[in-house]
This record gives C-alpha cells, structure tokens and sequence, in this order.
C-alpha cells in the first residue's frame, strides 16, 4: 500500500530456498555483526526471564537465501473512480483491466 499514490499491489511468486554450501559465499560475505543475526539461542520468539538472558553465536544452518519468480501483479488504484489491472506472467506480462 503507497498511501501518497492511492496504490495497492499484491504479488505473487514462486519461492526457492537455497541453504547450506549453496549459499555459503554469500553467508561469508555478512559482517560479522550479520552473521550473529543468524544464531541466537534460545530461538527467537521464545520467553526468557531476563531482557538479554540470549547468546549471539553465528550459525550458517539458520541462514537461507530466497529467490523469488514472479507470477502474478495485481495493481489497484484507489482514486475517484477505483481501477485495477492484473499482469501474469504465463500471459506474457500483458496486462488487462478487471472489476475493482
């Protein structure tokens, strides 16, 4: 949502999780203040007594890198008179007008 534009996308997309010496180079390409982001103990989400009562220790088995394939846009436009238009991607990317 683009509130300045009166604009709403959604997309969808096929998702592919790559992990483990796949993406390697790209986990050695984090900062080291990065790659701490990836290993907290207890897991994130969990309740601990204590504000800072987690360790910090880098862990590529928590690192994943998703690539996304685009399928499908569906634009709306929310002016005087409402528009909407969706693109899919097994039509070429061509887009059509439909009911808003």
């Amino acid at each position: 949502w683009e509130p300045d534009l009166n604009l709403q996308l959604r997309l969808q997309a096929k998702v592919a999780i790559f992990t483990g010496d796949t993406v390697a180079n790209r986990w050695t390409q984090l900062t080291a203040t990065g790659r701490e982001s990836y290993g907290i103990t207890p897991a994130p989400g969990t309740a601990i007594p204590d504000a800072l009562d987690y360790i910090k220790e880098p862990d590529q088995s928590h690192f994943c890198v998703l690539s996304l394939n685009l399928t499908h846009i569906d634009v709306l436009h929310l002016g005087d008179r409402h528009r909407r238009a969706t693109f899919r991607q097994s039509q070429d990317w061509q887009g059509q007008w439909v009911a808003p």
